[in-house]
C-alpha cells in the first residue's frame, strides 16, 4: 500500500512538474521570441522607415525651397536691374536717390 502510494504520488509530481515546467518554458519562450522578434522589428522597421521618409521629404523640401527661392531671387534681380528705375537715359534712379538724400 505504501509503494502504490508512493508510486503514486510520484507519477502525479512528476507529470505535475513536466507540466508545469513545459507551459512555464513555453510561455515564456514564446512570449520573449515573439516580443522581442516583433519589437524589434517593428521599431526597426519603423525607425527605418520614418528616418527615411522624413529624409527623403526633408530633402524634397530643402531642394524645392531652394531651387524656388534661387531662381525668384535670380528673377527679381534681372528683373529688378531691368527696370525704368535703373535705366540712366530716363534719370528716374538719380531722381529716386536725390529724394532719399533729401530726408
Amino acid at each position: 500500500m505504501t509503494f502504490a502510494f508512493t508510486n503514486c504520488m510520484d507519477k502525479d509530481m512528476f507529470v505535475m512538474g513536466d507540466t508545469s515546467t513545459n507551459y512555464m518554458e513555453d510561455t515564456f519562450t514564446n512570449n520573449m521570441e515573439h516580443y522581442f522578434t516583433n519589437y524589434t522589428e517593428n521599431t526597426f522597421t519603423y525607425h527605418m522607415k520614418n528616418s527615411f521618409t522624413n529624409s527623403m521629404w526633408n530633402t524634397e523640401d530643402t531642394f524645392l525651397n531652394y531651387t524656388e527661392n534661387t531662381s525668384m531671387n535670380n528673377a527679381m534681380q534681372i528683373n529688378a536691374s531691368n527696370t525704368l528705375a535703373a535705366n540712366e537715359d530716363t534719370r528716374v534712379d538719380k531722381d529716386i536717390r536725390m529724394d532719399k538724400s533729401i530726408e
